[in-house]
């Protein structure tokens, strides 16, 4: 139950903004789905701890 709100505390206090920010930048670029976007940063959140600062794309 304590990992449920963990989760449910970092979704209330993430920056929205910045993250669809920057799927449309990626998207721009690589012609990806938002829809795809999104759910892959929240797989690699997940999985490696990841964060959207992190991001980078030549």
């Amino acid at each position: 139950m304590g990992n449920i709100k963990y989760v449910l505390k970092r979704i209330k206090s993430m920056d929205k903004k910045a993250m669809f920010d920057k799927i449309n930048s990626i998207h721009k670029k690589t012609g990806k789905s938002r829809i795809y976007l999104l759910f892959d940063m929240q797989r690699c959140a997940v999985k490696y701890g990841a964060r959207i600062y992190g991001l980078r794309f030549i």
